[in-house]
């Protein structure tokens, strides 16, 4: 960058390749609290402040179809795909979120993942109905079967039968004075 003012910068740089965006501070830091902060004197020109960003290329792919618990396919269900460490414990950092949305047959695919361990977690919405669950039927985070995806591997059948109820309920009954 050119013509800066004198002073002390933070410098970063971000990419983002497929659903994983990757952001590094200067020195190989990985948030501005660890960053190596730059002084720059007036007029000064400094060089060799370099960044190395780890970007993987994500070839690995998962697929599915969404039913109810009476195995009729569920369109346009709302998938999401995370890091498993992340889903579990909150606390643990996540650069990755991948999403996909069945089609009029229930199925989905989520390409471009990088190897790993991910939590998938379905749910459908009519705006009367409402249905959500973890794979493999999880009901919480804590609970759920993470998927192990390889380099390149296109795993199928990471299918769900959704709870699908309605979200308003209704009371009878007679007023009496």
């Amino acid at each position: 960058v050119e013509d800066l003012p004198a002073g002390t910068y933070l410098v970063s740089a971000a990419s983002q390749s497929g659903w994983e965006y990757v952001q590094r501070w200067y020195r190989d830091a990985i948030s501005p609290t660890d960053a190596t902060p730059v002084p720059l004197g007036e007029d000064e020109r400094r060089e060799n402040i370099d960044l190395t960003l780890p970007v993987q290329v994500g070839t690995a792919s998962l697929s599915g179809v969404v039913r109810d618990s009476h195995g009729q396919v569920l369109p346009w269900a709302y998938i999401e795909v995370r890091p498993a460490a992340a889903v579990i414990d909150p606390s643990q950092p996540s650069n990755l979120w991948a999403y996909a949305q069945t089609d009029s047959q229930g199925a989905y695919r989520v390409d471009r993942l990088p190897a790993g361990s991910y939590a998938v977690h379905a749910s459908y919405g009519t705006g009367e109905l409402y249905g959500q669950g973890w794979y493999e039927g999880a009901s919480t985070p804590e609970a759920l079967t993470p998927v192990e995806l390889a380099e390149g591997e296109a795993r199928s059948g990471i299918d769900f039968n959704l709870a699908v109820r309605p979200i308003y309920g209704s009371v009878e009954g007679t007023i009496t004075d």
